[in-house]
């Protein structure tokens, strides 16, 4: 672009003019030091010169003017120069302000029809970027029967309305004028991608684009290479979603063009794997490795998401089809033939990469047997039954609590890994079915097909060649990071979801006990009905000290305070779950609610009483209620809800009184409260 005026303040036109189409090829929201200033004295000062194009000796409020109205009309060179979507959305990509919002900041944006002098008050307006923030209450994972492959689904909220509404007051502020919540919504994208910065050998996100206009929430899905990954990934996602902060959502517009360009496969890219590091750590002088199918499929996936990651920007999205040309060729470089193992010595055993050693077919087979041999006729049955059903991917309740029980006794390090027994065992279960068979009277590592990986092929650098590819992508306009509910309004909404997520495993449990817990189903209703008020209290009320612990696994400790294993919620840290004691922050009113399911004598589980249990909810020491599931010989429910004043420091704890607290990776064992009304 050519600029003849020798006056600064053309000059400076012309410098905002580039800045913009700068803005627009990144392609990324700038952070809250680079806008709030800049952005914010640049959309002033366009504003000033443009309301007032009339004076003679004003040249930089004459360009200023034809610069916005020109853009306004979508005719001015230097926006069709551009070519961007933000102008094709007629928004400013320079940031108007950044709004703080809990641990995140949020951009505003304005309208370009706001900078004509022509353009009322009232006609304004004015857009935020969506907040990107997980829902970590909402993920579950599951199997496709469809696709046939392991998923982790979530929700990310985009907006809701009070963002609008804070938003609107904090533009207001900012003009220095009244700003109406009509004036103020949303970015109206057309398009969302989710997208990840740390390739993972284990899970990855869909390449597709998903239709996005205006929803308030999107659920969005990862991968799994194995249905154990997407539980794991399941659990630390609620426990603990700061460590999803690698994950991106990419907007666009359905005018988006798909672009080609020539990138290269390097060496760098596939020997930075985790996968690949690890192969090297544990063959470091052998020529070559053995992978089982899932294993061959790990090292490609990751391989293949470190060569995109590394060849394109963030905001650069590759086409499902290239995504698969890459994947194909790094097939074709990595994997240098395929053998059968029928052998089943411990020198073939060793040359099998495996990622933890006890997972390895001779030693679980060996593992299993003992197992199997401790059991009564009838498990035995539904343990083989199990590994034949080829869609069992977690072992059931039923069987699962048996092999517990004698499962120490054949080896003392379940838990070593962090799990408890129960978790131990699934997950084992999970980790070998696929190489562990039943065959005739015992278990028999399955026949197997391996890939070989040549390893001095990539460790010779010198003599790798890059190979190049010719690959189809499209380009994002904005891109933010997933957020994290640190703001009050969203915990709020976390607590929300949780009551509701535990309406539906009540109406779950509802169900599926109904033929053995008859007379369980009018208590099981009445929680659910309690719940669903709670929530609607909550709703309005959004209380700002609340949790939600459970056991998942048997307590017998008689006349003992019950201990808790882990929580979904523990907004305030006023709930200690490793001694199961709540100590209450502040002084107010408080809900407590307390489910649990006792063990029936016909297990052959002695019980004192002849299988009563009884708990005491004790307020300090004292202690102010009790439940207790009488003699009977079926399974039977305990609950106890209560509202009591505490004065800050009072103490809410459970005792068992007597009997035993059944439970499983099903959490049955539940407390929960939340403060009502603080004094």
């Amino acid at each position: 672009m050519e600029v003849t005026s020798k006056k600064s303040t053309r000059l400076t036109v012309v410098l905002l003019a580039l800045a913009w189409i700068s803005s627009i090829n990144l392609a990324t929201v700038a952070t809250a030091e680079d806008t709030d200033d800049v952005s914010t004295s640049n959309s002033s000062l366009m504003r000033e010169a443009a309301s007032n194009p009339t004076a003679e000796d004003n040249s930089f409020g004459r360009s200023a003017a034809a610069y916005s109205s020109a853009l306004s009309e979508g005719s001015s060179s230097v926006a069709q120069e551009a070519g961007s979507s933000w102008t094709k959305l007629q928004i400013s990509p320079l940031a108007l302000g950044s709004m703080p919002y809990g641990t995140f900041r949020i951009n505003i944006y304005e309208h370009s029809a706001n900078l004509l002098a022509s353009t009322p008050e009232s006609r304004k307006r004015y857009y935020y970027a969506p907040i990107a923030l997980l829902e970590h209450i909402s993920v579950f994972s599951l199997f496709n029967n469809v696709t046939g492959v392991p998923e982790l689904r979530f929700r990310v909220q985009l907006w809701h309305d009070e963002i609008e509404k804070k938003i609107t007051t904090y533009t207001a502020k900012l003009l220095q004028r009244k700003v109406l919540q009509e004036q103020v919504e949303v970015i109206p994208f057309n398009k969302v991608i989710l997208v990840t910065t740390s390739p993972s050998k284990d899970y990855w996100p869909s390449n597709e684009w998903i239709p996005y206009q205006f929803h308030q929430s999107i659920e969005f899905q990862l991968t799994c290479n194995e249905m154990i990954k997407c539980q794991q990934l399941e659990k630390n996602m609620r426990v603990n979603p700061y460590q999803f902060s690698h994950l991106k959502l990419l907007f666009s517009l359905d005018s988006q063009t798909t672009q080609r360009r020539e990138t290269v496969i390097r060496v760098e890219s596939i020997l930075s794997g985790e996968m690949m590091s690890t192969l090297n750590q544990r063959y470091p002088n052998k020529p070559d490795a053995l992978l089982t199918a899932q294993d061959e499929k790990r090292l490609l996936t990751e391989s293949a998401t470190n060569v995109i990651v590394d060849s394109f920007d963030d905001s650069e999205v590759i086409t499902s089809t290239s995504e698969t040309q890459i994947y194909s060729m790094l097939k074709d470089m990595l994997i240098s033939a395929r053998t059968t193992i029928k052998d089943q010595g411990d020198e073939m055993w060793e040359s099998v990469f495996w990622n933890e050693d006890n997972y390895r077919p001779d030693k679980a087979t060996k593992t299993w047997n003992e197992i199997y041999n401790k059991l009564d006729t009838e498990t035995q049955r539904h343990l083989k039954e199990e590994f034949s059903d080829s869609n069992s991917f977690s072992l059931s309740n039923e069987v699962r609590l048996r092999i517990v029980k004698v499962a120490t006794s054949v080896s003392a390090s379940w838990s070593s890994s962090g799990l408890t027994e129960s978790e131990a065992i699934d997950k084992f279960y999970q980790e070998t079915k696929n190489s562990v068979q039943w065959e005739g009277e015992q278990f028999k590592p399955k026949q197997m097909d391996l890939s070989r990986v040549n390893l001095n092929d990539l460790r010779d650098s010198q003599n790798y060649q890059d190979r190049s590819v010719r690959v189809s992508y499209s380009m994002a306009v904005l891109s933010i990071g997933i957020n994290f509910a640190e703001y009050s309004d969203a915990q709020s909404n976390s607590i929300i979801f949780q009551l509701q997520k535990q309406v539906d495993d009540l109406k779950t449990s509802l169900n599926v006990t109904s033929t053995s817990l008859k007379t369980s189903q009018d208590v099981l209703a009445s929680r659910i009905t309690a719940n669903q008020n709670r929530l609607t209290s909550l709703e309005t009320k959004k209380p700002g000290v609340y949790f939600n612990v459970y056991r998942n696994s048997s307590f017998n400790v008689q006349n003992a305070f019950i201990p808790f294993q882990a929580a979904r919620l523990n907004i305030g840290n006023a709930m200690n779950i490793g001694t199961g004691v709540f100590r209450a922050p502040e002084a107010g009113i408080y809900a407590f609610y307390f489910n649990g399911i006792k063990y029936k004598p016909s297990d052959g589980v002695l019980t004192n009483q002849n299988g009563a249990t009884t708990i005491a909810f004790y307020l300090n020491e004292q202690s102010i209620g009790r439940s207790e599931a009488g003699h009977s010989a079926e399974e039977g429910t305990l609950s106890y809800s209560t509202i009591v004043e505490l004065k800050a420091g009072d103490q809410v704890k459970l005792k068992l009184v007597q009997g035993i607290l059944h439970d499983s990776v099903v959490y049955h064992t539940r407390f929960s409260g939340a403060l009502l009304k603080g004094n």
